[in-house]
This record gives structure tokens, C-alpha cells and sequence, in this order.
């Protein structure tokens, strides 16, 4: 079972000891690890608690004027007696520099060592760094110091990631520069050069991790955030050497992913589901392209909406993908595991938590089948208001209809007679058929302000005909006004002869438009505020035994108490809520079977 790495572990321990957490909390979650927390936890507890040293104004004046003096020495040709080898004067100034500049701000640079992005003091904390390289004696060593600086600049993303806040443009403008003068030393080593390896592997998970924050990069930093990604990428390329690369206005637009069959076009242009993508040598994992095939296609969208390939993954026909999203309470943490619904979910470092799991928090988890066992991608909280006012996520199913052929180019999706926008990070999953007008559509979005912003956009596969006016969507009773049921910001007629739900409650609703108002046929409450918080499962069906589902990478026992909308065959998605049962088993309460035919079909018997 993959581990995760102590500098890991004690970065969130020394994170839980500053919030207030005891020692010996921190030490009983990994045992194994005791004997090398324990003294390093003691040892930043006793300095945090150390009052900072404060340097008096004339100690200030003093320092600040002897590093002017040193500096105007040089030019004015003045040597220094005490040097008599020449190469040691640039060491003695740059040392005279530093000691000077630790006596004028005492404990500042010492504190500026944890400061984030965000920080008053993050400026110095750069200023420091760039002293280190002063002390390199050559370029191997200067290259490893910037490389070690840029992976700081990581952690520094991942710790404002898990903090919620935005990314941001001082820490992605130092992660590029970093990076950059790491790059022109690499380039002058050998080919197999340790050092190249390192900022290839870097440079790669530098950009993976990017590609998946977008949606959080401060929107004063999205200059920035363009940079870096393109000199990630393009180093990754071949640097100086490669003769293709891409531009930072290449990625203006946004970072879109997109699931689904890639068919082959003219001039480098695939189709995927109704986009217009370029795939090229830009595009990792080009070569594995097989034309009629499943994948996975992270793209890049310029401000003229023209769609670029960053990296693609081809789905093997021959395995049935296992990718599962899960959310529910978080239940237990361990050492490397953590359980929602039911569901054990290994962390390896390679997972993105874009929140710090705690018992009972309410989070949100990409998960897939790998040789260790269930490994999660990515954790991110899923946000809950108490006041049944707000606007939460609302899940919406209908007809696409007036979206132009060009869907890469809308900015906008009518679906079931409601408008939802686009975002720069919208995730396509197309594999149940093309973007186009009158295809079955479920979508996924956030109330923001008046606009209903999509998260997600997924086309099923479906008999529905383009007059259909069948809809279907799941969110949050609000409340009444006006004689509707207002649903996470939608207002519905409320079915016949059925009592309103308690406010606060999850409901799913079949309906349709009459005269352009939804109209409930039926409603089902999925989870109401007077019971525990149940899990959500959403995955692809790969087998059916009798009462037993499994869905993706989790087992289902579908009993007689629960509701089963729609006919579930072997490689259709489904939807599934329910609570935790014996032996990591998931009892349903109610499934809505997503397709009316399978979506994979090659691995099918």
C-alpha cells in the first residue's frame, strides 16, 4: 500500500500544532512515525512560542548603512586588504550583505519562512531565498537550490488550496521564474543528467496540479497562471530545443476537460462529442491515439474559443473504467485511508486534497481502481449552507436545445428551457453522445448571483427526441413563494397531493415544462434534515449479481426498500444514494439509472 512521504505528515502535523492541536493527538494518528515527530513537533512548538526579536531602530540605521557603504566600495575600485584571493570577494560581500541584512530585521526573515502567498511578509521570504543561491559554488548546485525553491512554491499552492483560497499571481510568477533559471542551467548538462530528470518530473506534476486548481487561481493572476502553465509544458516539450510549443494566450480561455470517442478530422483537428480539438506533438500522449477510440483529453481554450490538447489518456476497450465519484461525511481517518460511505479511499501523495479531511466534514471524492486497491484522486469539501435560502448545486436533466454545431464556441447551454453558462473549467463527459440540439443532457451547476454557472455537462445516451418535454432534477427545497416549491433557486410547481418536504431537504423531481414552468409530476426526498447525511455515488455499472451492483469502485446492495428509476443494464451510469451497510457495502435507498443503453460495450459479455 502506497505510503505517504513524512515531509507530508509533518507538514500537516506542524500545521495542527500552530492550529491548537495537541502533540500527542498529532503523534497517536501515525505511530510508526514517533520517534522522528515527536522532537521535531517539540522543537517548533517551544519556537513558536519564543517571543520575536525586534531590532532597534539605530541597530537598523546602523546595518542598513554599512550594507551602502560595502556596496559603493566596489565601484569605487577600493579593494578590500583583507582579501588577497580574488574569487573570495564576492563571497565576503555577499556574506557582509546577509549579515547585515539579518541584524537589520532581526527575527522577520527567520518568521517569513512560513508565510503564504497571501502573507505580509512573503516578499521577504523570496528575498531570503535568493541569498541561498549567493553561497552556490557552481551551476549544478545553483540549479538544485532554484529547483528546491520551486518546489516550495508547490507546497505553498497545495497549503492555499486545502485553505480555500485563491491562487494568487506572487506565487505563480515565482514558480515560473524559478523554473526558468533552473532551465537554462539544465540545458547545458548532459542528456541523462540526474538534473534534467528532476525537472521533468517536476515541470510534469507542477503542471498536472495547475491544470486542476484553474478554477481557483485569483481572477487578477489568470496572466500569470497562462505563463507558468505554458512554460511548464513547453519545458516539458524540450525547452529551447523543442521545435513546437505553446503560448500562454493559447490558454486564455480556460482549461476544459473532455471524456468521450475521438474521431479523426483534417489538418491535426479531431472531433470529440461535437468539439473541434487540436491534437498534435503539443499534446502528450498523442501517440497513443487510437482514431474511434475512448479518452480522456485535457484541453486548453484561447480567447477565440479554438480548443488545444495539453495531454491525452486513451480508455482501453478491453477494461472497463472504474472512475467513481463519491460524497458523504468523512467517517474515520487513518494513517493513509480515509472512509465515506462505507467506502475505504487510500491517500498516496499523488492524491489532490483540496481540503484537509476531518471527522464528520462533508467532502467530495475522485476515485479509481489501482493495484493497491481504491485509490483517490482528489478530495475536495463540498460546501453546505445552513440557511435554507441559499443557492446550492443544483442537478439538472433536458433537452439541449438552440446550442449553435460549434459547441466549443457557446458561452451559454439552454437545457430543459433553463440557460446555464459556461465556465472556464466545465468538465464534458460526451461519451453517451454529441453536444448538439435535442440531445439528452444532465448538467451540474452553482447559483452565482443570477447566472446559473455549469460545472458539469454530460450527455446520455438516450431515446428522448428533440420535443421531448421531460425534465428532471434533483436539489434543495427552499421553501414556498408565490404557490411554487422553490428548489436550490428553481421555482416548480409543486406535484399534486403531495406535502412540501422540510426545508433544507434534498429532493429529486420528475417534471415538465408546461407554458415554459416546471411542472412536478413526482418527487422523492433523498435526504432530509431529521436523519443522518447519506452518500452519493455516481460510476458506470461493470456487473449485476442478483440484488448486488457494483458501481464503479464500490459494492451496492440493492434491496426492496429502495427506488429504482429506469431499467440498469452492464455499462450504463447510474446515480445511487443510500448509507453504509456491512463489509463496506453501500445500501441503496434510491438509484436513477442515468442511460437507457450502454455507454461501453467492447468489454460487455
Amino acid at each position: 500500500m502506497p505510503v505517504r512521504r513524512f515531509r507530508s505528515i509533518l507538514d500537516e502535523c506542524l500545521t495542527a500544532v500552530r492550529q491548537g492541536e495537541s502533540i500527542e493527538a498529532c503523534i497517536s494518528r501515525y505511530p510508526r512515525h514517533e520517534e522522528r515527530l515527536r522532537p521535531l513537533l517539540t522543537l517548533a512548538q517551544r519556537v513558536s512560542q519564543t517571543p520575536a526579536a525586534g531590532p532597534r531602530p539605530r541597530a537598523q540605521e546602523i546595518a542598513w548603512d554599512r550594507v551602502r557603504q560595502r556596496a559603493r566600495e566596489p565601484r569605487r575600485g577600493r579593494r578590500f586588504p583583507s582579501l588577497s584571493f580574488p574569487w573570495l570577494r564576492p563571497v565576503a560581500l555577499a556574506a557582509s550583505l546577509v549579515l547585515a541584512l539579518l541584524a537589520a530585521t532581526g527575527g522577520v526573515a527567520y518568521a517569513s519562512q512560513d508565510s503564504l502567498p497571501d502573507g505580509p511578509l512573503y516578499r521577504i521570504k523570496l528575498a531570503t531565498e535568493d541569498v541561498r543561491l549567493w553561497f552556490a559554488f557552481d551551476d549544478t548546485g545553483r540549479a538544485e537550490i532554484l529547483l528546491d525553491q520551486s518546489d516550495e512554491r508547490t507546497a505553498e499552492i497545495v497549503e492555499m488550496v486545502q485553505r480555500g483560497k485563491a491562487i494568487p499571481g506572487n506565487v505563480l510568477s515565482a514558480l515560473k521564474d524559478r523554473n526558468e533559471r533552473a532551465a537554462r542551467i539544465v540545458e547545458e548538462q548532459p542528456p541523462q543528467s540526474p538534473l534534467i530528470e528532476r525537472l521533468l518530473s517536476q515541470s510534469e506534476a507542477q503542471e498536472e496540479l495547475l491544470l486542476a486548481v484553474r478554477q481557483i487561481v485569483s481572477t487578477s493572476a489568470i496572466d500569470e497562471y497562462g505563463e507558468v502553465v505554458a512554460t511548464l509544458h513547453n519545458t516539458r516539450l524540450g525547452g529551447s530545443r523543442s521545435q513546437v510549443s505553446l503560448a500562454p494566450e493559447d490558454l486564455s480561455g480556460g482549461i476544459i476537460t473532455i471524456s468521450g470517442p475521438v474521431q479523426p478530422g483534417s489538418d491535426g483537428i479531431w472531433q470529440v462529442g461535437g468539439f473541434e480539438v487540436r491534437i498534435d506533438e503539443r499534446t502528450f500522449g498523442h501517440a497513443d491515439l487510437i482514431p474511434g477510440g475512448m479518452a480522456n483529453l485535457v484541453v486548453a481554450r484561447g480567447a477565440d474559443g479554438r480548443l488545444q490538447a495539453l495531454s491525452l489518456a486513451a480508455v482501453e476497450d478491453s477494461v472497463p473504467e472504474s472512475g467513481t465519484l463519491v460524497s458523504g461525511a468523512v467517517e474515520q481517518i487513518l494513517e493513509d485511508e480515509i472512509v465515506v460511505g462505507g467506502q475505504r479511499f487510500i491517500i498516496t501523495s499523488e492524491t489532490l486534497l483540496q481540503t484537509k479531511p476531518q471527522e464528520g466534514q462533508r467532502v467530495q471524492i475522485t476515485a479509481n481502481t489501482g493495484e493497491a486497491g481504491v485509490v483517490a484522486s482528489n478530495v475536495k469539501a463540498v460546501e453546505t449552507e445552513d440557511d435554507p435560502t441559499s443557492q446550492p448545486t443544483l442537478a439538472y436533466e433536458g433537452i439541449i436545445e438552440g446550442t449553435a454545431s460549434a459547441a466549443a464556441y457557446a458561452s451559454e447551454y439552454i437545457i430543459g428551457g433553463i440557460t446555464f453558462t459556461l465556465t472556464p473549467t466545465t468538465v464534458f463527459d460526451v461519451r453517451g453522445g454529441n453536444i448538439e440540439n435535442g440531445a439528452w443532457a444532465r448538467v451540474e451547476a452553482i447559483n452565482h448571483g443570477e447566472r446559473l454557472l455549469a460545472e458539469r455537462v454530460i450527455i446520455l445516451a438516450s431515446d428522448a427526441k428533440a420535443g421531448s418535454i421531460s425534465i428532471h432534477l434533483t436539489g434543495v427545497y427552499q421553501g414556498r413563494e408565490g404557490g411554487y416549491w422553490l428548489v436550490s433557486g428553481l421555482r416548480v410547481a409543486p406535484p399534486a397531493g403531495r406535502d412540501a418536504p422540510a426545508r433544507g431537504s434534498l429532493v429529486a423531481i420528475d417534471a415538465e415544462r408546461q407554458d415554459d414552468v416546471i411542472v412536478a409530476l413526482q418527487s422523492t426526498i433523498l435526504e432530509s434534515t431529521t436523519k443522518d447525511r447519506i452518500a452519493r455515488l455516481e460510476g458506470l455499472i461493470t456487473e449485476i449479481d442478483g440484488d448486488f451492483w457494483t458501481v464503479g469502485v464500490a459494492r451496492i446492495h440493492v434491496g426492496e426498500s429502495a427506488h429504482v428509476f429506469g431499467q440498469a443494464k452492464v455499462g450504463e451510469r447510474a446515480l445511487i444514494w443510500g448509507q453504509p451497510g456491512d463489509g463496506e457495502v453501500l445500501e441503496a435507498a434510491y438509484i436513477r439509472v442515468l442511460d437507457v443503453r450502454p455507454i461501453i460495450t467492447s468489454w460487455l459479455k
